[in-house]
């Protein structure tokens, strides 16, 4: 069965889990109201884990507690909101949480939320309190910025006392680093006055005041969305670290971002200091860039669909006016901004239209390398992106066939598949793209719950679109997909895998709305948002698995971030490894790379000696070292020292990212000139060459496969 019958299937068999679940009967005979609707979509998620989570999990006392812990770190990750006492009126529930979901319950949601409000309106009066007047840095105080390393404060006295020191903490760091750039300011320009520590620190509790305040005035206006939304994922997220509910904004955010692909008017917008919505970038191509008045700096005040009457966003959340400036394509919105280069206030009119996100997009160029007379075609594919929203949407597989095409009528000398900050995507393309590497047979196997292990194979039998020399770099952050082709190429000798061990995901998810799984008489209450669930492991070809233990490289090239990054492994309801029967049908390729060993050794050799090497593995212990030291001292001698000692290995390691390498020649493909006009267009490709020339992993990659020897077998 393909893919897309998969889905087809798994979306009828959902169809009937609300049903199945949740009948109107489970729930309470009082009129329609909002908290209808919350036990709707609570009892929607409890059917559907329960019937199609790869390993549901037994509602008891075990499920429960941790459900509860994850509900308390949700609201209270600090442990700056909650006392001792609030923890202990939620304890109640501590063993329940399993009997609350089965009666499709919201006691305990409604008793920690009524908490959260009232600490959150006492919170936000004491903040109020401590930032009307200086703190006393010269008294020595220390606070732990690890909320796993402390208890939850004994009384209201402690709670404020750490919220204090939290505080102190925050004005301290921004009156630190205003210091440090008025003085190196001043040794630019003279002329530069230099203001004194008090006004420093006024200034920076008044601006921290103006950023809580606009915190706890969006939090009033959102309502109990948020702790809702807490709620439901410490319900699902005990499954597994990918189970997740996506209220109806975080859905489509999620859409958007598999596809890459959205409709409004291309700007990326974000709020500023004062809350205001400030526009940071005009997407090239977007409706805002061919309008042209709309620019980065600009302030939107007010949004209006059309002739209708405008809506004021100043005090508004973002995702909140983000909602109401997309829309369908060909509609028009109408933009009250403040205009950054004049100071005036105008009116925008723009029609919307498709946005594709072109960073998310794979992209190309020919390397050529003069030390070793090569020219190596480099491919970077950001994710695994695919629309399937409509027909003939945008795949990650198709262009990356056009990726290869190029690099064959270039007749490269090898290609290297750039995957180090890929999280993963669509099953199906990562499965189409490895077969453009294979002749035939499978790429990964998949076991879904109680169900027998299913290979998914490449359909193209006897097609290699290419069959050259083949390298895939890899980090810890290449997860799911990424893992797939990786494992894949190195299981049929296709290729040598460089980098570091990857992050570790051997789980496949599928995205269910709960809307098509809502009864008849849930249906008023729509939208009720999406269900991410796991419903399925997968496994690599030899039978082994990557959950929990990664894909490990043929060859290690150091990272900085290797021995600090959270991987699979780290999470506590992460599933178990397993393994399965090796896949029937596939051929390891022995000898294609004939002298693997010889390469190793060589590049072993190479990183001992590159200097750039060294630092990029002393740089990644610095990290590693900084995460475990979770006190600060918060006097300004104290901070200036951190500060100081920071700048000095900051310095001694920027040289990482800054040393450009000169054998380094890149070329644009033909096929993917510029227009001469798209000047952002043009800065943004120019930007990726430049990050390319500094990478000294990508330097060594190509000396890697520089030395490749294949024999070209087809088997």
């Amino acid at each position: 069965m393909n893919l897309k019958k998969i889905g087809y299937v798994l979306a009828v068999l959902l169809v009937g889990v609300g049903i199945l679940a949740l009948s109107p009967k489970s729930l309470t005979s009082n009129e329609q109201s909002l908290d209808d609707k919350n036990r709707w979509v609570l009892g929607i998620l409890n059917g559907a884990l329960q019937n199609f989570h790869y390993d549901p999990e037994e509602m008891n006392d075990e499920y429960s507690k941790k459900a509860f812990d994850k509900f308390l770190t949700y609201l209270d990750n600090g442990k700056v909101l909650f006392i001792q006492e609030d923890i202990d009126q939620l304890k109640v529930y501590e063993t329940k949480v399993d009997d609350l979901v089965k009666l499709v319950s919201l006691d305990l949601f409604n008793v920690a939320y009524e908490l959260y409000r009232k600490r959150t309106e006492e919170q936000e009066k004491y903040t109020e309190k401590f930032l009307s007047k200086p703190f006393n840095f010269s008294k020595e105080e220390v606070l732990e910025t690890d909320s796993k390393k402390i208890l939850y404060a004994k009384n209201k006295k402690e709670l404020k006392n750490r919220w204090r020191k939290l505080l102190k903490y925050q004005v301290l760091s921004m009156a630190t680093s205003a210091k440090r750039l008025q003085e190196e300011a001043h040794t630019k320009n003279d002329t530069v006055t230099l203001k004194s520590w008090k006004v420093l620190e006024q200034n920076a509790r008044k601006k921290l005041l103006k950023t809580y305040k606009n915190r706890y005035h969006r939090n009033k206006q959102k309502g109990d969305k948020y702790a809702l939304r807490a709620f439901y994922n410490s319900i699902v997220n005990t499954y597994d670290p990918h189970t997740v509910y996506f209220p109806p904004k975080d859905q489509e955010n999620f859409n958007i971002q598999i596809s890459g692909r959205l409709e409004g008017i291309g700007a990326t917008l974000q709020p500023n200091e004062d809350g205001l919505i400030s526009v940071v970038r005009i997407v090239p191509g977007s409706a805002s860039w061919k309008q042209g008045d709309l620019k980065a700096g600009d302030l939107i005040l007010k949004v209006a669909q059309g002739s209708e009457i405008p809506v004021d966003v100043t005090d508004m959340p973002l995702d909140e006016a983000v909602q109401l400036i997309r829309g369908k394509k060909g509609t028009e919105v109408r933009l009250t901004v403040h205009k950054k280069s004049s100071g005036e206030e105008v009116i925008i009119p723009i029609i919307r239209d498709v946005v594709e996100i072109e960073e998310s997009y794979a992209k190309s160029v020919i390397i050529e390398d003069k030390e070793n007379n090569k020219k190596i075609g480099f491919i970077n594919l950001p994710q695994f992106y695919a629309d399937f929203s409509r027909r003939g949407g945008r795949r990650c597989a198709t262009d990356m066939r056009k990726e290869l095409n190029k690099m064959n009528a270039e007749g490269v000398d090898g290609v290297i598949i750039d995957l180090r900050f890929n999280g993963g995507g669509s099953l199906q393309d990562v499965v189409e793209i490895g077969g453009l590497f294979v002749d035939k047979g499978p790429i990964v196997q998949s076991k879904s719950r109680g169900a027998r292990t299913i290979p998914y194979n490449d359909d193209d039998k006897g097609e290699t679109l290419y069959d050259g020399p083949l390298m895939i770099m890899v980090s810890e952050e290449s997860a799911s997909a990424s893992e797939i082709l990786a494992a894949a190429i190195q299981d049929y000798k296709r290729g040598i895998v460089v980098g570091v061990p990857t992050y570790g995901k051997g789980t496949v998810q599928t995205i269910a709305e709960l809307d098509k799984m809502a009864p008849d008489e849930a249906k008023i209450y729509r939208p009720l948002g999406a269900l991410k669930f796991t419903n399925a492991t997968f496994y690599r070809i030899d039978g082994t698995t990557t959950q929990k233990v990664g894909v490990t490289p043929d060859i290690i090239i150091p990272t900085v971030g290797n021995y600090a990054a959270n991987r699979e492994g780290t999470y506590s309801n992460a599933l178990p490894s397993t393994t399965v029967n090796r896949a029937l049908g596939y051929q390891e390729r022995n000898g294609y790379i004939e002298n693997l060993e010889e390469l190793k050794k060589a590049s072993e050799k190479r990183v001992v000696n590159n200097e750039t090497f060294q630092l990029i593995e002393e740089y990644a212990n610095v990290l590693k070292n900084r995460q475990e030291d979770t006190e600060v001292v918060l006097t300004v001698e104290g901070m200036e020292k951190e500060r100081a000692e920071m700048k000095k290995t900051n310095k001694k390691y920027e040289v990482i990212n800054k040393e450009v390498i000169e054998s380094l020649v890149l070329t644009p493909l033909p096929q993917d000139a510029v227009v001469a006009n798209d000047t952002t267009q043009n800065a943004s490709i120019q930007q990726w060459y430049k990050s390319i020339r500094k990478d000294v992993a990508v330097k060594e990659a190509i000396n890697i496969m520089s030395g490749m020897k294949d024999k070209r077998q087809k088997q």
